[in-house]
């Protein structure tokens, strides 16, 4: 049975911290019940987290497969079998194996997919317990092998469009680069006794800055992506970053018609599994 760190709310609405045992989350938040908490989150400790998070394009694949057995008359758990044995990738089979473990434990497919972390997306899940629910798990999983297909050809797409900026971009910083650092200082013992205009001494100088202090630009250039894939972690700075890619000219045009077609696929798959 697995142990699960939980935050729960007591009758005076304060925070209460704590480790239970339980069969699953629906039977963690019965027996907080029981002590007069209510739950607000929790999370399973003595399990280990799955940190490979599947792509597109294999979320794909692995539900058209399911759809495609569940509709020949395999049982689930028969299915995951042949999944698990069949993958190549060892990644892969980890993650199919941790869900054929819970589903053989007595979990529905929807629980055992959320118990693997990162593994599959929140929209995935709920697919499957919508389509659990309505008693068509095979058409949810063509539907989902659908979606996340044409969700891959839509990535890639992005990817093209946007692979020939970037490759331009890096060739770019790397040319100026090798302009401050590699052939300006060539001319600077020409320079020594003229009297430079103001743009030219601001260029020799930061052909100097570059070349003394490099260390400096390194770190700097190492340090502030860290710091930004940091901050984008939090929701507050995420939401303003979100927000602000709609204001830049040309992209918010293109961003427009990605998010849109994304939610409108999205929402499709729900109400047609049955979500209401």
């Amino acid at each position: 049975m697995p142990k699960y760190r939980y935050i729960a709310l007591d009758l005076q609405s304060k925070k209460v911290m704590g480790e239970q045992d339980a069969a699953s989350v629906d039977d963690l938040y019965t027996l907080l019940r029981a002590k007069s908490l209510t739950l607000t989150d929790s999370m399973v400790v003595n399990e280990i987290k799955t940190i490979y998070k599947l792509k597109a394009i294999e979320v794909s694949d692995f539900a058209r497969q399911m759809s495609e057995m569940l509709g020949s008359g395999l049982t689930i758990i028969k299915a995951l079998d042949i999944l698990r044995k069949r993958a190549v990738k060892q990644k892969l089979r980890a993650v199919y194996d941790q869900v054929y473990k819970y589903i053989y434990e007595g979990m529905t497919m929807s629980e055992a997919l959320r118990r693997n972390n990162l593994a599959f997306t929140e929209l995935f899940c709920n697919m499957c317990e919508a389509g659990e629910a309505s008693g068509q798990l095979e058409n949810t999983m063509r539907r989902m092998a659908v979606h996340y297909d044409k969700e891959y050809r839509l990535n890639k797409k992005v990817q093209g469009a946007t692979t020939y900026p970037i490759i331009l971009l890096f060739i770019t910083l790397a040319a100026v680069v090798a302009l401050f650092v590699f052939i300006l200082p060539q001319f600077l013992e020409l320079f020594q006794d003229l009297t430079l205009p103001l743009p030219t001494r601001i260029v020799m100088g930061i052909s100097n800055a570059m070349t003394g202090y490099w260390y400096i630009f390194i770190s700097v250039g190492v340090g502030v992506p860290l710091l930004w894939l940091w901050l984008l972690k939090k929701p507050q700075v995420r939401l303003a970053y979100d927000k602000f890619k709609f204001k830049i000219p040309i992209i918010h045009k293109m961003l427009r018609i990605i998010y849109t077609a994304r939610f409108a696929r999205s929402l499709n798959s729900l109400y047609s599994s049955g979500c209401r």
